[in-house]
């Protein structure tokens, strides 16, 4: 059964190199002039999917365009929650940095999957309409200052931002959550 597909039963096009570059497709001898199809949409027997064409020939009618809320602020109780996320923020720390000891290496990547969780973890309480960004900072202490400062240009009445500084053995925590609203 060389050349003949089994699913389809018709014959398979090569996939030697003049085949590849062959701007025509040939379907039971009517030949569809600027058109490319794929091999494996053909085989699974839906031509019509295979063919592509110009952005131009597209209609999109499933496109939705939804209309502007005009909305500038949040509702009451949709407002971001300072001190329930830095409750939050403050046990996840504390999960994730029992026993730990400073790595560099290692306290790096212990950075990252900080954030990653904490985000995550006050993107499920629900926010509406606000971005959420996190941001650790893992160190080493050893009798130093240190002294960690963040600008912004937001909105004072809707965006804010919830920080946690957590201190266990030799390790040091800093996190710092903010809440932007997104109109």
């Amino acid at each position: 059964m060389s050349g003949m597909d089994s699913e389809t039963s018709g014959p398979v096009p090569s996939l030697s190199q003049p085949h590849r570059r062959m701007s025509r497709a040939d379907f039971g001898g009517h030949m569809v002039p600027g058109r490319r199809m794929s091999i494996m949409n053909l085989r699974r027997g839906s031509v019509a999917n295979s063919l592509r064409t110009d952005q131009s020939q597209l209609s999109r009618p499933y496109a939705v365009k939804l209309e502007n809320t005009y909305r500038l602020e949040p509702k009451d109780g949709d407002k971001f929650n300072v001190a329930k996320v830095e409750t939050a923020v403050k046990s996840i720390l504390e999960s994730f940095l029992v026993g730990e000891t400073y790595e560099p290496v290692k306290c790096g990547q212990l950075s990252r999957n900080l954030a990653d969780v904490i985000k995550t973890r006050v993107k499920e309480m629900h926010f509406p309409r606000y971005k959420i960004v996190s941001h650790v900072i893992v160190g080493q202490k050893a009798d130093q200052n240190l002294l960690n400062a963040s600008r912004c240009v937001w909105n004072t009445s809707t965006d804010t931002m919830a920080v946690v500084a957590y201190e266990k053995g030799d390790i040091f925590t800093i996190a710092t959550v903010y809440g932007l609203y997104y109109e």
